[in-house]
């Protein structure tokens, strides 16, 4: 008969053996974000995957204009951006008062993200977004 002590021992084997794969590849994309040939100063780039097992998304701030993410899988990813900036006025909110007003920077159309295909370890990517 089986013990529980070794019960508890097969599963903690069985589980290590089925966990013990390999992380999917990744790689670190580098490069530059404007809009409208002026660099974006302060936000966000994130890379999530489009397929299936291949790992988990990866996001990186962009400062100055450029950005560095690493552990961006490798594959179909969908890139989306995110960047505000005050605008210097104050503005009356319902629930805050009054607050500092802003604006989204980045163009609508790149709101629900563009496509972008990574498959080395180290990749450029600059994306000149347009707003017309």
């Amino acid at each position: 008969m089986i013990r529980q002590a070794d019960l508890v021992l097969l599963l903690a084997c069985v589980f290590a053996l089925g966990c013990g794969k390999s992380a999917a590849p990744t790689a670190t994309v580098q490069g530059s974000v404007s809009v409208d040939g002026e660099a974006i100063q302060e936000g966000m780039i994130s890379f999530s995957p489009l397929e299936a097992n291949v790992g988990t998304g990866a996001s990186a701030e962009i400062r100055n204009g450029q950005y560095q993410a690493q552990g961006v899988p490798l594959g179909s990813l969908l890139v989306r951006f995110q960047a505000i900036k005050e605008t210097g006025k104050t503005i009356k909110d319902e629930v805050e008062g009054d607050v500092r007003e802003t604006v989204d920077l980045i163009p609508p159309k790149y709101r629900e993200g563009i496509p972008l295909t990574v498959s080395e370890s180290t990749e450029s990517h600059d994306f000149e977004l347009k707003s017309r």
